[in-house]
Parts: C-alpha cells; structure tokens; sequence
C-alpha cells in the first residue's frame, strides 16, 4: 500500500515551538482529520506534507509518482485570474468540470474574474482543482468554510468517494463523524492518535486527562510526603548524626520525584470570555425593512421584489446557495452598494457591530493585536492586553504581526474588536469560520445571551438551530421567511 510518511518535523516561529518532532503516516484509502485549538500548528502541518512549507527538522517520504496536492484554507489565487485559468490544465478541467456542474457551478461564472466570485464560489474552485488533480494524497485545510449546506455534503460525498489517501483540518463535527476512520489531535507541537468518530475522540481524551490528571494527584501527594520527612530529617540529624546517610538518600528521593513529575493536566481548556453587555429593550422597534427591493449586478439579477422586515430581539439566519446573494443584502444595508430599486432602510439611533466574512475586509494585517484593538479602544496597554486575553491572545501573540497569526486567532481579534463596544444589533457574515469546538460553543451562548437583534449569514447546520429562531430563505432571486430552525426546514 502506497503512503506518505512524515517523521520528526520540527518547525518553529520566531524561535517558539509549533511541531516539536510529529510522526504521520497517511495510508491511501485513510480519512483522517487533523483536531486541535486554533493556532496548534494544524495549517503548518498540512502545509509541510503538502510541500508548501518547508520544515526546520524532519523528513516528508513520497514517492515521486504519488502526487500531493494542499488545499488551502482560502482563496490561493491571483483574483485577476478568471475561473479557468485557477483550475488549469484541460486534462484537470474535463474532470472540474464535471464536479462544477454537480454543485450548480456554470460554465459562465468560469469565465469571470475570481474577483467577482463569492467566498463559496471560489472555496468551491479551491477545492475542486484539487479532487481534479488525480493526486494521491490530498491535504485539505478547512474545506467546510464558506461551502453552503449543499456544498458540505457534495464535499463529503467527494471525500468518501476519493480513492487516495486525505488528510482533513475540520472543526465541523457532521463532517468529522461522516467521513473520519481516525482523528489524530494536535497539541503542544505533539500528535496523539484516535480511531473513531469524534465523540469517541472526545470520551478517549477525557478518560486519559482524568487518568493523568489522577497520576499528577498521587505524585503531589508523594512529593508532599517526601517533603515533610526531609524537613522531619533535617532537623534531627542535628541531633542524631547517623541520620545524615538516610537524610540525603530521602533528598535524592525528593529532587528525583520533582526533577520527573508531570505538568499538571487541564482537565478542561482556555474558551474564549465574550461579554456582550446589556442592551435596552426597545420591544415592537422596527430594525430593518426591506422595501420592493431589486438588485442587478454586472448585468446579473440578484434580487426581484423583495419586501423583508425585521424587528427587535430577533435573530434570523439568512441562509441560500452559494452566490445567490446573501453577502449582497449585507452590502446593501450597509450601504456600501445601492439597489437597483427599491429600498433597504435602518431603524433610527441603532448601534450597528459588523463581522464581515473575510479578515481582509476589517484587519490591517502588517499590524499587531494590540495595535489593531488599541486603535479602537483607545485604551492602555495593560487594558488592551487585558481584552486580548478574554480573547486567548495573550503574550508574544499579541505583538505579532496579524499576518502570522492562524485563521482561529484571527477570528478571535476580530470578535475581540466586535464585542469591544455596546451594540445592540449584530450582522455576522459566517462567523464560525475557522472556529475551533471550543470558541464555536462560547460564541453560541454568547448570540443565544444577546437581548438585541442578530442577522446572521452560516451554513453551520448546528450552529444555526442552537442560536437562530427564524430563517430568511434566499433562493431564484426571492428571499422568503421560515419559522423554525434549519433541520426543520431541510426536513420538510
């Protein structure tokens, strides 16, 4: 059986350690997913055995017929280039094509500048090329984000189907229980090995930090009682000088047990600490409507006759196709775009907090955390780091250049600057994006405790039933409204 074997990689960034001496081994034919917090070093990993990262120490094995292919987990192309020119080749074309066409990907949109596509769109071109390169190993790093729900199960049917051997990075747990047959978990620049679905993973891990967690109990407890006797000991050999032989061999006992005890485990992680904040009640206020709303773009009609309203406290998912228009109404009620006709028109004295889909849109990437946040703020040092810590980036993390930080982190900056003044209605643009377990279920409880009113865009199938109560179903250029949740709704 043919596989890629990586062994001993090291690789650190500015001197701080990030894979200290990793072992793969990937089989063809193995699913295995890659879990850890943000910022572990998941990506760098990928990107090693993908051969678009060199590594500090180690090898990657391949043999030179086995191709690899790194799926990046955003857009990797020149934006100037159209859809034809990313994918490539004819031979790889023939095959992307034929993927195109089961997501609803036309040929036209091939030929537009990827600049034009939506986040989906080119996710899809991403992910596409790779499954049509006819590699063996596949490297795919969050490949989930930005797919919409008909993109996700396309892309589990592709992973099920695909005859190489794939390594995934995930934090969407429907896609880890259809598709792994082993999660491997990334922690501490270490790798630790699970067979099985996620929950197993999770039993499996939570039964060794308890048992290490014991160990540690039993080693304190020991290293307490060595304690005593060497301070009993020290003071009777004063006395009793034929002690001095048992003393020193107790001190070599005490020194032995501290030199090798374990760090002590956490039994549960650091999660982000998101404070929200009260907001007035201002029952039966009109948020948002929506009035005979058309929009064309570049000669496409994106919108015909929409009439939409939405009022306080509500919390609605806008949920569609990828490209049918749902980042569009955002621009348009934030008026950076203007229908074609009609009008979409804001409640007065709103306090509007903005998360756009992507981090080029709100971050200066050449600066640090605490330069980004600070200039919001316009707080001290000391009360900036202090937010950045609610936010897990704390130390050298926060006085590094945003560009080096991870998808996670950040995502976690700009949540930090999200939620660092009073709103009263959030537009979140597919927040859970590169969202470890963790920062996914804080951020849930966080909307689910908001007394204000959230308009939301995801395709997070779970994420939307735990916090939304109401969908706006955007679909052959209508929006039409749904009570429930998004497993009522596919259901029916």
């Amino acid at each position: 059986m043919m596989n890629i074997t990586a062994k001993g990689i090291r690789k650190n960034f500015q001197t701080i350690p990030v894979l200290e001496g990793v072992d793969v081994v990937l089989n063809e034919g193995d699913r295995v997913v890659l879990v850890g917090e943000n910022g572990s070093g998941k990506s760098t990993l990928l990107k090693i055995m993908g051969g678009v990262l060199e590594s500090d120490a180690g090898i990657v094995t391949v043999e030179q017929y086995q191709q690899v292919v790194y799926v990046a987990q955003d857009f990797s192309g020149d934006l100037e280039l159209t859809g034809y020119d990313f994918i490539g080749s004819d031979k790889i074309l023939r095959r992307a094509l034929r993927m195109l066409a089961e997501l609803g990907f036309s040929e036209d949109l091939l030929s537009l500048e990827t600049k034009l596509l939506s986040g989906g769109q080119k996710k899809i071109l991403e992910i596409v090329r790779g499954f049509s390169s006819g590699a063996r190993f596949l490297f795919l790093d969050e490949p989930e984000n930005h797919l919409d729900y008909f993109g996700r199960e396309w892309l589990i049917g592709a992973i099920e189907e695909y005859r190489g051997g794939v390594l995934i990075v995930s934090h969407d747990q429907y896609l880890i229980d259809s598709v792994a047959n082993k999660i491997i978990e990334l922690e501490d620049g270490k790798l630790t090995s699970y067979p099985g679905d996620y929950q197993f993973y999770l039993d499996q891990r939570m039964r060794q930090l308890e048992g290490k967690y014991h160990q540690w109990k039993e080693n304190q407890k020991e290293i307490e009682r060595h304690k005593e006797m060497v301070v009993e000991l020290r003071q009777r050999v004063k006395k009793i000088r034929k002690l001095a032989g048992t003393y020193q061999n107790k001190v070599r006992i005490l020194n032995k047990l501290m030199k090798e005890q374990i760090e002590k485990p956490k039994l549960e992680r650091q999660a982000m600490n998101i404070r929200v904040g009260n907001v007035e009640r201002k029952s039966g206020k009109r948020i948002l409507w929506v009035r005979d709303l058309s929009l064309d773009f570049d000669g496409h009609l994106i919108f015909r006759n929409v009439d939409l309203q939405l009022d306080f406290g509500e919390k609605v998912c806008l949920f569609g196709r990828n490209g049918s228009g749902k980042t569009s109404l955002f621009k348009l009620v934030q008026r950076e775009i203007v229908p074609t006709k009609g009008e979409v028109k804001l409640g007065v004295n709103l306090s509007l907090g903005y998360f756009a889909q992507n981090h080029v849109e709100d971050l200066d990437v050449s600066k640090t955390p605490l330069e980004e946040l600070q200039a919001l703020t316009r707080e001290s040092d000391f009360s900036t780091r202090s937010r950045l810590g609610r936010f897990l980036i704390t130390g050298t993390n926060a006085t590094k250049k945003i560009q080096s930080l991870s998808g996670g982190q950040k995502t976690r900056l700009r949540f930090a600057k999200l939620f660092s003044r009073q709103t009263d209605f959030l537009m979140l643009d597919e927040p859970t994006n590169h969202l470890d377990r963790l920062s996914w279920q804080v951020l849930a409880q966080a909307i689910k405790d908001f007394q204000g009113t959230v308009l939301l865009i995801s395709h997070d199938r779970n994420f939307i039933d735990e916090t939304m109560t109401k969908l706006w179903v955007v679909d052959n250029m209508s929006i039409r409204e749904y009570s429930g949740n998004l497993s009522q709704f596919i259901d029916q």
